[in-house]
């Protein structure tokens, strides 16, 4: 049977996985400079987040664990960053915004919750 913190991490190691599949499809419409500007920088940091996500769900030391799960959040943070800048440039459109923010809002209380659960789980191992 598998426990909360498992389904939880689950579901957020496919959220990001998702999130960065949608962006790499956005990104691919756009013309050469923004994919050369604001895209290789947005699809970079989607994957690099999906790739940390994935690493603090497996199994493996906690502290580890931990680490990539505050570097995700760092990621994450990040992809927001080049969105809020990509939008303000009007390199990508309202409708694209709207369905990452989707996700996007599914991903950020999971991630939290699972970086706080780690952080719990190494603050109190002696």
């Amino acid at each position: 049977m598998k426990r909360d913190s498992d389904v939880i991490g689950a579901e957020l190691h496919m959220a990001a996985k998702i999130l960065a599949g949608r962006i790499w499809k956005i990104v691919a419409d756009w013309g050469n400079w923004e994919r050369e500007t604001f895209g290789d920088e947005l699809s970079r940091s989607a994957d690099v987040f999906a790739d940390y996500v994935s690493r603090a769900t497996v199994t493996g030391l906690p502290k580890e664990r931990l680490d990539y799960g505050r570097r995700a959040r760092s990621q994450y943070f990040e992809i927001r960053s080049i969105l809020r800048r990509a939008f303000s440039k009007d390199v990508i459109s309202e409708d694209d915004i709207d369905s990452l923010l989707i996700i996007m809002e599914k991903i950020e209380p999971e991630l939290k919750a699972l970086v706080d659960r780690l952080d719990r789980q190494t603050r109190f191992k002696r």
